[in-house]
């Protein structure tokens, strides 16, 4: 009997909230996927438990059913971080601060916790209701992974194939070597893989990448249980430094508390250090030594664990750039900063947009921009990770005591808002470049220096380099070239409902143009506005070369007019129809022009930094990240740098 063999676009090895975060990213885009695990169920207790409000932003963007919605009906808010310090024989609470991601420009979640399990589910639930989304196959592994080097530039080709083989009844994948004893139970054969399994990836060794990197001597008990205290912040997270130790704590949902408690250093206790032996009880009898005077007892152990200090990197995120990492499975470190599953998310969602743009269009150079966005984003990762597992192992300090000085230095970061990819083919250059490849910046408001520069990019069916885009960010110097877009309320020119600009952007594959063309009441003014989009609209304009002729107009670039009118001072239907496209059943698309004016208050233009006078036009990817900024002027501009993206390869 011959072994089943399947054809995909994609196959997604590993279902954590990586690899799901993939698989909803590419149901909104439309791909043939695969998502596979080894587990015959998702994890029901413990691992990651901290979402950041940039992960919210991207969850709430796939749209209907919401899983950001899921996750805030389940989650606990963290409102507040208390710091404590030693004072003589006891702790004693030196300060309190806001968490604050919700008050980050442009920033609509706050942080959370919930269990790694309840996350994964949620996206279970998506992918259950949607119904073009793929399911998740349990109880598979990996068995082989080959990749066709002779055939990855083949644009048409399956190059990656992937045997599996079902795992029997509290089996593990195991070895990379299979044996004739071990059938096979399919063949995949994919344009894409991606691996999304975990710290001891099975994909990669596959590929024979080593992570590199150390561990320390420091070893910590992090445990889920329900507290019984008369700690006065047992329900706040806390950083507490005392001459005994240091803990780290986290409210979590139906009560738990999670704790990240210092138990010793190899050097303290010999080179015999031995995780296995710790139990809960140590753990929490570690933790009442550091929180003296208060009392501290557990009535309930949801889950506990020990971890070494440690960061590890991978030297490459991508093989061939056809089979991919991301997670765990190319950047470990400690979890006290609570950063690792959001990172590990947003790896995917820097990717899955770019396999199935290389897909369409034939353009795979796009993809090396996920090796080096990412991995710029992993260093920085385990940089203040080393910087935050030092202040949780240093006992009393002067840190300890102005911890909201301390946790300015990466809050935006963990957060996930000040991300910043680029310059390269996907975010325009904001200064002119040298000759050894340095960006002298002209922004004042992005600062001064040098930036290192991508080479000039080169497609392979061109014969010359691609010429740089340079945008003109003292246009919009509320926004950043390469960072997410800030999103603030505005009203629905047709409905008046008022709601974040970021509704408006939802996760399907589609660029955006977003314009702000100032008073559109002034006759002058909508004019000019008019005249553009007949320009947009026209048959021979970069809108409609990259647009596949059987598609809506739309379906590729998607534009965006915020003005600053009041709504019923003209008529926004007298424009042309690529500001509110025309369905034969559906009508105009009446979701697609918004005033600036709305009830909480927010003025768009006044926090993008934008002139009414002059206004602007940002270009926004996929991900929401800002690729360009010009003059509404400058659609030639805006062209080149669109087309060399997306204009189907000849």
């Amino acid at each position: 009997m011959s072994t089943k063999t399947s054809e995909v676009d994609l196959l997604i090895i590993g279902a954590g909230p990586a690899g799901l975060m993939a698989a909803a990213w590419a149901s909104r885009c439309g791909l043939n996927t695969r998502i596979i695990d080894e587990k015959d169920s998702r994890i029901r207790t413990g691992q990651a438990d901290g979402l950041h409000c940039r992960t919210l932003e991207i969850m709430d963007s796939f749209g209907t059913p919401s899983i950001a919605a899921d996750i805030l009906g389940e989650a606990c808010v963290i409102k507040e971080i208390a710091s404590w310090a030693s004072c003589e024989e006891h702790i004693e609470r030196s300060e309190t601060i806001r968490s604050g991601e919700e008050d980050l420009p442009g920033s609509r979640y706050p942080q959370v916790s919930l269990s790694q399990g309840s996350v994964e589910q949620a996206f279970l639930n998506f992918l259950e209701r949607d119904d073009n989304s793929s399911r998740v196959e349990r109880n598979l592994s990996p068995a082989k992974l080959h990749v066709d080097e002779a055939s990855v530039e083949d644009n048409d080709a399956y190059p990656v194939e992937v045997h599996l083989r079902e795992l029997g009844k509290d089996e593990t994948a195991g070895s990379l070597e299979y044996t004739a004893q071990e059938p096979i139970k399919e063949i995949i054969r994919a344009k894409f893989v991606l691996g999304t399994d975990g710290a001891h990836s099975w994909t990669r060794k596959a590929l024979g990448l080593e992570m590199e990197g150390d561990r320390t001597n420091k070893h910590f008990g992090v445990m889920d249980f329900i507290p019984r205290s008369n700690f006065p912040d047992i329900r706040i997270s806390c950083a507490i430094h005392s001459s005994a130790g240091s803990i780290m704590t986290l409210p979590r949902e139906k009560g738990l508390v999670r704790f990240y408690v210092q138990l010793a250093e190899t050097s303290d206790l010999g080179d015999n250090f031995d995780r296995s032996k710790i139990t809960p009880d140590d753990i929490i009898n570690t933790s009442r030594k550091i929180m003296q005077p208060y009392t501290l007892d557990y009535s309930h152990c949801d889950w506990f664990s020990v971890y070494t200090v440690g960061q590890r990197l991978a030297k490459t995120f991508s093989h061939h750039n056809r089979v991919f990492l991301a997670g765990d499975a190319v950047h470990t470190h400690s979890p006290t900063m609570g950063a690792g599953m959001n990172v590990s998310m947003q790896d995917s969602y820097n990717l899955v947009w770019k396999i199935a743009t290389a897909i369409r269009t034939g353009n795979r150079e796009i993809l090396q921009t996920y090796n080096t966005e990412r991995m710029a984003t992993a260093k920085e990762l385990i940089e203040k990770d080393r910087a935050m597992s030092e202040f949780s192992c240093q006992g009393p300090s002067a840190d300890s005591k102005k911890y909201k000085d301390f946790r300015e230095g990466f809050r935006d970061f963990v957060s996930g808002v000040s991300v910043t990819y680029g310059p390269n083919m996907l975010v325009s250059s904001a200064g002119k470049i040298d000759e050894d490849g340095n960006e002298k910046m002209t922004n004042g408001d992005t600062g001064s220096g040098e930036i290192k520069h991508d080479k000039p990019t080169r497609r392979k069916d061109s014969q010359q380099s691609l010429p740089q885009i340079y945008s003109d960010p003292k246009l919009a110097t509320g926004t950043t070239l390469g960072q997410r877009l800030p999103s603030y309320h505005v009203t629905n020119h047709f409905t008046a409902e008022d709601d974040h600009i970021h509704r408006a952007m939802k996760s399907d594959g589609r660029w955006r143009i977003l314009l702000f063309p100032g008073d559109l009441a002034n006759p002058p003014r909508f004019r000019s506005i008019r005249d553009l989009g007949a320009k947009l609209e026209a048959t021979s304009s970069f809108i409609n070369r990259c647009t596949p002729s059987d598609q809506s107009i739309d379906s590729v670039i998607e534009i965006l007019t915020i003005h600053t009118s009041n709504r019923n001072s003209f008529n926004a239907l007298d424009l042309p129809d690529i500001f509110h496209p025309w369905n034969d059943k559906l009508g105009h698309d009446y979701w697609k022009i918004f005033a600036k004016n709305n009830e909480v208050g927010d003025d768009i233009y006044k926090s993008f930094g934008i002139d009414e006078e002059k206004g602007c036009l940002v270009v926004c990817r996929p991900d929401q990240h800002v690729g360009y900024i010009g003059s509404l002027e400058d659609l030639e501009t805006v062209g080149q740098y669109l087309e060399r993206i997306l204009l189907p390869k000849r």
